[in-house]
């Protein structure tokens, strides 16, 4: 509408203005990091990027027992994407199965999103932006100079070291075993931390696996 009123009106009978104001340039944060370095980083340590609906089905999010503070959509889609996610890891995993199955003998899976949590009544959901990655299969490309091996916790753990040490951060201590990882504010590490979730028929996953 508005620029059928300047047609109307003529284009050269409006003045020509230049926005004023002062203009403040802040620099960027040596502490935090941008999205698209975290993408980066993730992509020179061989990852790929999944990108999955912030819809999913209830039923799926109740066997990775991350049903507290859902958030069901009034009008879903479909009944499959009826509730918003509160995690990242069922839809990645789900990606990751739908490579095994296809015989992908190496998968190595990231993802950058939001998640969904219902607060008072009456008010938004909480939106919380998120990383998270799955590995499974090998832990190497195949090659002739080396034996291939399972992907293992160590590895997923190295990655996140790296991603870490971008900011100068440490991911925590130390941890023997095959025990996750926690940690107090940041996440958590660790292989089949959903055990029950990740060996489901429905999931697709074979073989081990780290999150």
């Amino acid at each position: 509408l508005i620029e059928e009123i300047a047609r109307i009106h003529g284009y050269n009978a409006i003045p020509t203005t230049l926005p004023g104001g002062a203009t403040r340039i802040a620099g960027a944060s040596e502490t935090v990091l941008d999205e698209a370095t975290v993408r980066r980083q993730m992509v020179a340590r061989d990852y790929l990027e999944a990108i999955n609906y912030a819809f999913v089905d209830g039923e799926l999010l109740a066997k990775w027992q991350a049903t507290d503070s859902g958030v069901p959509l009034a009008n879903p889609l479909s009944a499959e994407l009826g509730v918003m996610r509160t995690t990242l890891l069922p839809g990645l995993v789900a990606a990751l199965g739908r490579n095994t199955v296809r015989q992908q003998s190496r998968v190595r899976l990231f993802e950058v999103g939001k998640t969904f949590h219902a607060t008072q009544a009456g008010e938004a959901p909480t939106e919380t932006r998120r990383i998270a990655a799955v590995v499974c299969c090998d832990a190497q490309c195949e090659q002739w100079g080396a034996s291939s091996r399972p992907v293992d916790f160590h590895d997923l753990k190295g990655d996140l070291d790296s991603l870490a040490a971008a900011v100068g951060a440490s991911s925590g201590r130390r941890i023997r075993g095959w025990r996750p990882v926690s940690g107090s504010r940041a996440g958590c590490l660790g292989r089949r931390r959903h055990h029950r979730a990740l060996c489901r028929r429905d999931s697709g996953w074979q073989g081990r696996a780290a999150a």
